[in-house]
């Protein structure tokens, strides 16, 4: 059989969330020597024009793959028979599939046959989050049956070479909303069964390295192979949240019969599926000691991992996120070939939409106003914007203010969208409820006592309205010239202009000023030396009495 460095040939299926670490994993690792690299992606939509952005995206993708020297195919796995596929497999030696779930059932079975068709030397196929031995067939998530079938074909064959990498659940999926487990606004922690069940957790970087170092560095690993960057409870991830974000979390338990309602009331929602299947806590952890990366490459844990990740948002096309790092080109010793560079000013999006924030949060750092301070939002001196409100963040353009310009918000409702018509009744401020106003009417013996006080009060009213009448009467007219205006503060006082002309209006002659009068400028010095030394002589005296 031959080893993959003498066909040195590597197809990646897909390049999603996990492809993109792999593509950037394998590229770069050292021992990768004449390994060439292709990456399959699925062929454009149907009557694309060309121009969206989803299309540019995959384009540039595709450009800077390349640019790096890493070839591209064009295939539909999900259309495409078996011996179509199988062509294709057929020129390379290993094959690692990132192809994800979200293709129709049969499809992770079709790819293993076409594998095993066109006689590759090793296969990583997508069976990378449980361990579905231990599940068992039958469970709430009908696709586990499926991945069973793959290993049962790869177990009953001895030309392929396979590699299955259990890496227990995605860090991104961790933080799901509709997953459920860490809410978001990182507030509420949701148990899936109990809190000391146990889940093992992994980001998408550090499987990329795994498969790349079992792919180049440990050549006789086969079967089934585990890797762990986090074995921890309900309880524990609930912990590590809230000491490394310093955030106080709600916690929150669903049972396995509340689950087993929830797929019940919904039996074909794949994710009350996977909850499901996690809330019977078989298959979905395995302790530390035993994984792979233990004892080959250290992958980072949950506590460190917390520190420097942030779940990014559905909007973002997976082809735009960066797969590749520039390596140094500049030398590091000396000064005088320094780079002149100082540090990251840390600009872009502190706040992403529908996060919760309070005034005076940082929601958009940028150099120049490429993003407008919308409503509850203002700008600083650098162009940062913060919230003025609390509420929640979304950006939005308005075309009422400007065609072209993108605007930051905060609104008090999460899902509100801005801009709001002029017309549209006002949404009440966040932490503020409305009551509603009482109107029983009161009982005969309230009324009768509050009848008695009113005419009470009404005589004392009365009296005081007089006296207050012939008050005003007597006090003096303030004449046209002494109109106040209001100043900073909403105080209203009179004008500069009036103060200044106080003196005339009083018939007080005062002596023009003279600025080359220097006998008037003298004598103002000497009477303020000379007070200023009537004001010593008293401390002077007290020091002399001690």
């Amino acid at each position: 059989m031959d080893n993959p460095a003498s066909k040195p040939s590597i197809l990646i299926l897909g390049a999603g969330e996990l492809g993109n670490e792999v593509i950037s994993a394998v590229w770069d690792h050292p021992q990768r020597n004449d390994n060439s690299l292709t990456v399959l992606l699925r062929p454009d939509p149907r009557g694309d024009p060309g121009s969206n952005p989803a299309t540019l995206a995959r384009h540039e993708f595709i450009s800077t793959l390349q640019r790096k020297g890493i070839s591209t195919i064009r295939a539909d796995i999900a259309n495409d028979t078996e011996a179509d596929l199988a062509a294709i497999f057929s020129k390379y030696s290993t094959i690692i599939g990132c192809t994800g779930m979200t293709y129709p059932s049969g499809t992770q079975l079709k790819l293993a046959k076409a594998v095993l068709a066109a006689k590759v030397d090793r296969y990583f196929p997508w069976q990378y989050g449980m361990d579905y031995d231990v599940i068992g067939r039958g469970s709430s998530q009908d696709l586990f049956n499926e991945q069973i079938d793959v290993r049962d074909l790869l177990r009953g064959q001895s030309e392929t070479r396979w590699v299955i990498v259990s890496t227990g659940l995605f860090m991104s999926f961790l933080f799901e909303p509709a997953f459920g487990v860490v809410g978001e606004g990182m507030e509420v922690v949701t148990a899936l069964g109990g809190w000391d069940n146990e889940i093992t957790v992994t980001v998408p970087r550090d499987i990329g390295r795994a498969i790349a170092e079992i792919l180049f560095g440990d050549d006789d690993v086969q079967g089934v192979v585990y890797v762990a960057g986090e074995t921890a409870s309900y309880e524990q991830i609930a912990g590590i949240v809230e000491t490394v974000k310093k955030v106080s979390m709600k916690r929150e338990l669903a049972t396995v019969e509340q689950l087993d309602q929830e797929l019940k009331a919904d039996p074909d929602n794949g994710m009350k599926k996977y909850r499901a299947v996690f809330g019977e806590g078989k298959g979905v952890a395995w302790p530390m000691e035993e994984a792979w990366n233990v004892r080959k490459a250290r992958l980072r844990p949950l506590s460190s991992l917390l520190r420097s990740w942030e779940p990014q948002s559905k909007s973002l096309a997976p082809f735009l996120t960066p797969i590749f790092a520039r390596n140094a080109s500049h030398r590091t010793e000396g000064s005088a070939n320094g780079s002149h560079q100082g540090p990251g000013k840390r600009l872009g999006a502190k706040k992403g939409a529908s996060e919760l924030v309070v005034p005076g949060n940082i929601i958009f750092r940028q150099r120049g106003t490429h993003w407008f301070p919308g409503e509850n939002c203002d700008m600083g001196r650098d162009h940062t914007i913060f919230a003025t409100q609390k509420g929640y963040v979304t950006y939005y353009k308005d075309p009422n203010k400007h065609p072209d310009r993108k605007y930051i918000g905060v609104v008090f409702e999460r899902g509100m969208k801005l801009p709001v018509s002029p017309h549209a009744p006002r949404k009440r401020r966040l932490g503020l409820l409305g009551r509603e106003m009482s109107t029983a009417a009161p009982s005969p013996v309230v009324q009768e006592a509050a009848e008695q006080d009113v005419a009470a009060e009404g005589a004392e009213t009365k009296k005081t309205f007089v006296a207050l009448k012939a008050k005003k009467q007597k006090k003096e007219v303030v004449p046209p010239h002494q109109d106040m205006v209001m100043g900073h503060g909403y105080m209203y006082r009179e004008a500069n202009w009036s103060i200044g002309r106080a003196a005339e209006r009083a018939g007080v002659k005062v002596r023009e000023f003279d600025p080359r009068d220097r006998f008037l400028a003298w004598r103002r010095t000497a009477a303020r030396q000379r007070e200023a030394r009537e004001k010593k002589v008293p401390r002077l005296n007290a020091k002399k009495m001690k």
